[in-house]
């Protein structure tokens, strides 16, 4: 799933992870095997107690394989805590009681028709419970612990055959090999363009563009660089059109672009933002694939290690920025 996620939205959309569990082990492998994590200990008690004192929100929440072996009432305060946190949520579990009323122990057989029992839970009910209005119920290749997917969302949700699309293909060998070597292979990028230069400011970035007489421009970054970039841009140079792109899904919400190969439909483009230097090399990787270059200013980006920056945001002594994003939203 978060192969999946990573290998189709992954050059696009920042995407940040929270994990709650309540086997500490099982946090550290996830630490380890994803060191940018947010890690939360609860169980299905402590999980609206930890909510009450953290801000923790989502776009979307995974509950994975852990149902089955617990009581209905259990399963009902984990999902009931998770809507506090995203509008959808994702259970992967035994499914085969989805539409029921009450949980029950069932007899179910494997991939390898092996007979076992499972605590199987009338999820489609108790999500409507917990205030999710959609649901679309995926199966899968049976596996203790798991039968399929029950995708949930108090917004619409896209057909189930689409989902079912996505699920298959994730789970191909190929596709777990295309995915491991997808940033392996580059493509040679273009030649820079020679008026591409670093700004120290917004200001020294509206120099650049006015010499050059650009009339459409394409702004990267965070919401509150765009509102700087555009009220500067209003005052100087009202004839000039902004279109923003981000990669955070708070600032898609709020009218933004997800990056693509529109960016490069404009004259030129400034990136700027505590994420620039995360957003400037998806941007000349996206020239490279086709093989457009565009002027780029990055404000106030300095690309060695231990320089000074002069953006507004607050910075370390090693001149990495610790404005610390939301939680996966």
């Amino acid at each position: 799933m978060f192969r999946s996620l990573e290998y189709h939205l992954g050059d696009r959309i920042d995407f940040s992870f929270v994990g709650i569990d309540v086997d500490r082990r099982a946090l550290g492998f996830i630490l380890a095997k994803m060191p940018g994590v947010e890690l939360y200990e609860a169980d299905a008690i402590r999980l609206s107690e930890l909510l009450d004192e953290t801000l923790i929100t989502a776009d979307i929440a995974v509950v994975f394989q852990c149902c089955y072996a617990l009581a209905g009432q259990d399963t009902d305060q984990i999902l009931k805590g998770l809507s506090r946190v995203a509008p959808t949520v994702v259970v992967a579990d035994h499914i085969d009681n989805c539409f029921g009323v009450e949980s029950s122990v069932m007899t179910l057989r494997d991939a390898a028709d092996r007979v076992y029992e499972a605590t199987c839970h009338p999820f489609a009910h108790l999500l409507a419970e917990a205030g999710y209005t959609n649901v679309c119920v995926l199966p899968a290749t049976p596996w203790k612990g798991l039968t399929g997917f029950i995708v949930a969302s108090r917004n619409p949700l896209p057909p189930c055959t689409q989902l079912e699309e996505h699920i298959a293909e994730a789970a191909q060998p190929e596709f777990a090999e295309a995915a491991n070597k997808r940033h392996a292979i580059r493509k040679a990028a273009p030649a820079a363009a020679p008026v591409n230069s670093v700004s120290p400011s917004i200001d020294e970035a509206l120099d650049e563009i006015a010499a050059r007489r650009c009339r459409t421009v394409s702004v990267y970054g965070d919401r509150p660089f765009v509102e700087a970039f555009r009220t500067a841009v209003n005052a100087t140079m009202a004839d000039v059109d902004t279109v923003w792109f981000s990669g955070s899904f708070a600032d898609v919400e709020h009218g933004a672009r997800v990056l693509d190969r529109t960016v490069l439909s404009s004259e030129c483009v400034v990136v700027g933002g505590p994420l620039a230097r995360l957003y400037h090399p998806r941007l000349l990787r996206l020239m490279a694939r086709t093989g457009t270059v565009r002027p780029v200013f990055p404000v106030a980006i300095r690309f060695s290690r231990g320089s000074r920056r002069t953006t507004g945001t607050r910075s370390t002594n090693d001149g990495c920025s610790c404005s610390r994003g939301k939680p996966w939203r």
